[in-house]
């Protein structure tokens, strides 16, 4: 059905080259008559999961046509996605997971690299690879972070609870930094990962300081971590 809706929109657009707008699809699925239960049941949850996308702020993001392409962003030095405007956490983690699979495809066209060419930074990273239990299948995503080494692409993922991280992610990590930490479960996955840490170091890390585990040797170290105002010139 949805296959339906998209071709007949690709149809309607006036340029071959235009691509129709998510409302547009929308509009058609509703349009659509369902030949029996099992096609309403299929339409009714298709809207369910498309109409709030194309309603508030994010309609902005799959209705628009932007000036500059994603790719152009991604050929730049730095840049920032900032998705906290956005309201709801489904649809972030759903903009999240689009722009890494963007940034995939991106780096893949590129080919492999032995060099470090991108830093990237996931913020909140509990919500794209979460954590599973040992049987079941790793995240499209936990690929994704896996493979972009390979082309030149690191990945630094943040949380405040590295128990809510998936356990594969830490492992494979080259650096891991850890600060302070108070609750048992998280003391308990950075010790495994760090080669049996004290707890009590772990809960009395000074603010500003955190433990690494480095790539070379598995050796621990405690290191300040200095403000970024204190780094990076005033005018930046």
């Amino acid at each position: 059905m949805f296959r339906e809706a998209l071709l007949y929109a690709l149809a309607s657009t006036k340029s071959g080259s235009e691509m129709p707008s998510l409302t547009e699809i929308v509009e058609n699925i509703r349009d659509m008559y369902p030949r029996s239960r099992f096609d309403h049941e299929i339409k009714m949850a298709l809207l369910r999961r498309l109409q709030p996308l194309t309603e508030g702020r994010i309609a902005r993001v799959f209705d628009s046509h932007p000036k500059m392409s994603l790719k152009n962003l991604l050929e730049k030095q730095s840049v920032i996605f900032d998705l906290s405007p956005v309201r709801g956490l489904r649809t972030r983690v759903l903009l999240a997971l689009l722009l890494l699979r963007a940034l995939y495809s991106f780096e893949y066209g590129h080919g492999f690299s032995s060099e470090l060419r991108r830093l990237t930074i996931i913020e909140e990273a509990r919500h794209l690879v979460p954590a599973r239990r040992e049987y079941d299948k790793p995240s499209p995503i936990e690929f994704m972070i896996g493979e972009l080494r390979k082309y030149g692409c690191g990945v630094l993922t943040i949380s405040q609870s590295p128990n809510h991280i998936a356990q594969d992610v830490l492992r494979d990590s080259g650096f891991l930094f850890a600060h302070r930490l108070y609750a048992l479960d998280d003391i308990r996955v950075i010790q495994r990962m760090m080669g049996g840490i004290e707890e009590d170091l772990l809960k009395q890390l000074p603010v500003g300081y955190a433990l690494v585990r480095y790539p070379i040797g598995a050796c621990v170290s405690m290191v300040e971590i200095m403000p970024v105002k204190e780094i990076l010139p005033v005018d930046r």
